[in-house]
């Protein structure tokens, strides 16, 4: 068995349209500039096995009508799109109100500190699953299997809501358990 080469931005853009992936929407040029700014060509392209291939011709085995734009489209993080969602049901514009989605290689509270010095008196959307960060949010917003399930502060959603109040017990037992075991 034998490793693939790496390929460069430009060899993957040609690599993509050999597998019959068009660029009518966005240019080559475009996504090579996407592919230069953005980590995710793998999550991006593993969206193409949702559309059809040809079977037959002398397009057999290459992708029916799949432009670059729609793999984009898809590898649109789902917790962004929540955000951008929320926004626009609060009356903000999504590109200009700043969506923040924690940096694992900073500390939760080195993030927090940077996000209270520079966006007070501002609303920021911060999306989050660590519960020491919820519980210091103004509002909270709880999403379970995609639906909004509660809104409000977090004593008013732990006393109201039994799946938030499942979830914050169980992280909590967890946290325990790791502080003890570790």
């Amino acid at each position: 068995m034998h490793a693939k080469p790496m390929l460069g931005v430009n060899d993957l853009v040609t690599h993509l349209r050999g597998k019959g992936v068009d660029f009518n929407i966005m240019s080559e040029a475009e996504a090579n500039t996407y592919l230069c700014n953005n980590n995710n060509f793998f999550k991006l392209t593993s969206y193409r096995k949702n559309y059809s291939k040809y079977t037959d011709g002398k397009n057999a085995g290459k992708y029916e009508c799949l432009d670059f734009a729609y793999l984009i489209e898809l590898a649109i993080d789902l917790k962004s799109f929540y955000a951008s969602v929320e926004c626009v049901e609060r009356g903000l514009d999504p590109l200009t109100t700043n969506l923040v989605v924690a940096d694992s290689t900073k500390t939760e509270k080195t993030i927090l500190e940077n996000l209270r010095a520079t966006r007070a008196g501002k609303t920021t959307i911060l999306i989050a699953h660590r519960i020491s960060t919820i519980e210091q949010m103004d509002k909270v917003l709880f999403i379970d299997d995609g639906t909004v399930a509660a809104f409000g502060k977090h004593e008013e959603l732990y006393e109201t809501c039994n799946e938030y109040r499942k979830m914050v017990d169980l992280q909590r037992l967890e946290e325990e358990g790791g502080e003890h075991n570790g």
